[in-house]
């Protein structure tokens, strides 16, 4: 599946709650279209797992993550951005739940050769690539 963003979140129950505070306080349908209908959607004991593949609303989700910081809630976020070929994580952990072993979220990351040797041949050929030796 071609996606320009992937984000996966994992948090608590008491996490969960604070989001959908947090969604009726700002009272914006789109935006909790965007937060509920997410592709994943599990729990797991006390643990919540949520992913959005192509979320339209990309900020909404960003702007849920500062929720959960600013209510001192555990959290684990991926973030996989196809177009900039990057990724951000962050995490935080309540000192509360420590003895819990919150998984982070795995995530594979290769070097792309191929790519990167392309990009520095297309560097070099537009005269960026000589040294001032």
């Amino acid at each position: 599946m071609n996606y320009r963003i992937r984000i996966r979140l994992i948090t608590t129950k008491q996490g969960l709650k604070k989001i959908q505070n947090y969604l009726q306080l700002i009272n914006d349908e789109n935006i909790q279209k965007t937060i509920f209908n997410a592709t994943i959607f599990k729990i797991y004991g006390d643990i919540v797992y949520l992913g959005w593949d192509n979320p339209p609303m990309y900020k909404s989700v960003e702007s849920m993550l500062i929720c959960l910081m600013s209510y001192n809630v555990t959290y684990r976020m991926c973030a996989i951005n196809k177009m900039c070929d990057s990724f951000q994580m962050s995490y935080y952990t309540v000192p509360k739940d420590r003895h819990k072993n919150i998984p982070n979220i795995p995530v594979i990351c290769r070097f792309d050769e191929k790519k990167l040797d392309e990009k520095l041949m297309k560097f070099m050929k537009k005269g960026k690539g000589e040294s001032n030796e």
